[in-house]
């Protein structure tokens, strides 16, 4: 951490640089100093798509979750298959209460990460979500035969099928 903050005070210091320590100072529980630091990596690096994406990972741990959302739009209109920034923002506008949006979205996703569990389990958790049960418990299912024994797709494919 000390080699990156001594990077980091060079005048010339890169937006990326900036970008990694919001990340570890994150990682390490200071939200409020990686915020900081996330914002002057985009003031930096208006066009550099993981500044935009950190800041808006470190906003929705925040609960600012409208500012969070916008910052993964910008990542993703600036990198359109930068696929951590779409998840991300699948989740934000579902967490939004923005489930239409949040469908189109994590379908984009899945076209370029069709076989990720993580993002095909929040799909189905939408889904369910829309009273698309079926659906929902067919995803989950077909990820329980990829990977039988993950735990979070059993506890989803037994709530879908609960509510189907």
């Amino acid at each position: 951490m000390r080699f990156v903050s001594r990077a980091c005070a060079h005048p010339d210091a890169p937006a990326i640089w900036h970008r990694n320590q919001a990340e570890i100072l994150d990682r390490c529980g200071n939200s409020e100093t990686a915020e900081t630091a996330a914002r002057l990596s985009v003031r930096l690096g208006p066009h550099c798509p993981s500044a935009w994406e950190t800041l808006g990972t470190i906003l929705a741990q925040r609960g600012a979750l409208e500012e969070s959302r916008e910052c993964y739009e910008t990542a993703v209109r600036l990198d359109p298959n930068f696929l951590q920034a779409l998840n991300n923002l699948a989740v934000t506008l579902d967490c939004l209460g923005q489930l239409e949006a949040a469908e189109a979205r994590y379908r984009q996703v899945l076209q370029f990460a069709p076989q990720s569990p993580d993002i095909q389990l929040n799909f189905a958790t939408l889904l369910g979500k829309l009273g698309r049960y079926r659906q929902g418990l067919e995803i989950a299912r077909q990820v329980l035969d990829l990977w039988p024994d993950m735990m979070r797709a059993h506890a989803i494919a037994s709530e879908l099928e609960r509510e189907r």
